[in-house]
């Protein structure tokens, strides 16, 4: 390979991974900007989706949060807006991220205490219906029984 084929090659290369770098390169308030803009997208598919006027995407999302988040589905848009309101009044990073997470601790929390009072023997069942918390509440609640018991577990849920 000739000398001014490889300085090409090189020059090619070279321009192909500041090319890659400009578009991964995004400041965090525009990617913040994103997470906002898809998380009500999200919430606004999830909202009508339960009242059939989502199209067949919409259809999709109430029939797979129905089967996650049991009755927890309707509440789930709630945790989406929320969620886009602490990105969008963010004050620093680490405070946004932990009010997220409590967030998302709160609504686990609430899947499990949907499903924790029903029998022990019909936890499975209830969540293949789409009632109680769904699956994420059965394994909430399945796994506080099992360690707890259930008065424990309902305590430690609230």
């Amino acid at each position: 390979m000739s000398r001014k084929t490889k300085e090409n090659k090189e020059l090619k290369d070279e321009n192909q991974e500041k090319k890659i770098e400009f578009a991964l390169n995004l400041k965090n308030s525009v990617k913040r900007g994103i997470a906002i803009v898809l998380l009500f997208l999200f919430a606004v598919l999830f909202s009508f989706g339960f009242f059939g006027a989502g199209g067949a995407f919409g259809v999709f999302l109430n029939k797979i949060a129905g089967i996650v988040f049991g009755w927890g589905k309707w509440l789930f848009p709630l945790a989406l807006l929320l969620a886009m309101v602490i990105l969008l009044f963010k004050k620093k990073t680490v405070i946004y991220v932990v009010k997220i997470a409590g967030l998302t601790v709160a609504f686990f929390s609430l899947l499990g205490f949907f499903h924790i009072f029903y029998d022990q023997s019909v936890l499975l069942e209830v969540a293949k219906n789409g009632e109680g918390g769904g699956y994420i509440g059965y394994l909430i609640a399945w796994g506080l029984i099992k360690l707890t018991g259930k008065i424990v577990g309902v305590i430690v849920l609230i």
